[in-house]
């Protein structure tokens, strides 16, 4: 007599799709794949929950306040998360900080210190410079160009005892062309000085 097969479903209650894997079809295990749970967070929301109510439902927080709390909704193509904030589209680890620590000093970017950038969990946030989060990149082994920095580069026209005086004529206001023409280098080399991107680390 032969057996006959039987056709495994999902695990999850009330779910009839046929398994795919680790016990769950495909539905519920992509929305753990993506999530990190088989429930779907609710688009449903009482229309007169607040802003700050209506983020942090999208939020998974853990019961260990060191763990990440991922963002569980709209995501950017840079892979941070967004949420609508009074007609506004602001990233949402900016919103945690913003609605926990308070407002983001001018000038400053917000650091995940966990280097995942779906986080939201305050205590993963940190305030800091263009330059800061630089060279946390580059501590951290983020950075995505591996070569010779600085006077190591052999494309390098710029050296390390003049962009403190760079950063000086940044700080009193002069004009990038004018520094570039100074320097004889284009105006993006000063541009990226200004913004951290190059020379984050002298």
């Amino acid at each position: 007599m032969t057996a006959k097969s039987v056709s495994k479903i999902c695990s999850v209650e009330g779910c009839k799709n046929p398994y795919l894997a680790k016990d769950l079809c495909i539905t519920h295990y992509q929305r753990r794949q993506k999530y990190g749970t088989v429930d779907l967070p609710s688009t449903k929301l009482d229309r007169t929950m607040s802003y700050e109510a209506k983020f942090w439902s999208r939020v998974a927080i853990t019961a260990n306040p060191e763990k990440c709390w991922r963002w569980l909704n709209s995501e950017q193509g840079s892979g941070y998360g967004t949420f609508m904030y009074h007609g506004i589209k602001i990233r949402s680890h900016r919103l945690a900080y913003l609605l926990t620590k308070g407002e983001i000093p001018e000038g400053m970017v917000i650091m995940h210190l966990c280097d995942n950038r779906m986080c939201v969990n305050p205590a993963h946030l940190e305030a800091g410079t263009t330059r800061d989060n630089v060279r946390d990149m580059y501590k951290k082994g983020r950075a995505a160009y591996k070569g010779p920095r600085g006077p190591q580069n052999p494309n390098v026209k710029l050296t390390k005892d003049v962009i403190p005086d760079i950063r000086a004529r940044l700080a009193r206001g002069e004009m990038l062309n004018d520094i570039a023409a100074r320097y004889g280098v284009k105006r993006t080399a000063i541009r990226y000085i200004k913004i951290g991107k190059t020379w984050a680390y002298a």
